[in-house]
């Protein structure tokens, strides 16, 4: 099995000894969605927005409003989503590694303009 540096999968099952090496391991709250993220999104993003739920970035990279590739090969996704409490939806924008899976960094976008009709 391949794996990129510095990305952690996380899963429900056991992995087989075999499987991966010593930088992948599995995140308990990440358990249900069996999310990919980087380090830096665990150990940075996860404890700066402690806020947003992680379910909320699997929501947005499964059913975005727009997708749009960087020059450096990332993906940004955005979607919209409701945090509990609140009365309105907001943007969510998740940015994901070159396969399109693995979570790096993801924060709302206060910006967001939808592009084109």
């Amino acid at each position: 099995m391949w794996r990129l540096p510095g990305v952690r999968v996380n899963r429900a099952v056991p992995r087989h000894p075999n499987e991966a090496g010593p930088d992948v391991w599995y995140d308990q709250s990440l358990v249900a969605s069996r999310m990919k993220t980087t380090r830096y999104f665990d150990e940075q993003v996860r404890r700066k927005r402690s806020y947003i739920d992680p379910q909320w970035c699997s929501d947005v990279i499964a059913t975005p409003l727009q997708r749009e590739r960087q020059r450096d090969g990332r993906i940004r996704y955005w979607g919209e989503v409701t945090v509990p409490g609140e009365v309105s939806s907001r943007v969510l924008r998740v940015v994901t590694l070159e396969d399109g899976e693995t979570i790096h960094n993801a924060f709302f976008d206060r910006g967001f303009r939808k592009e084109g009709p």
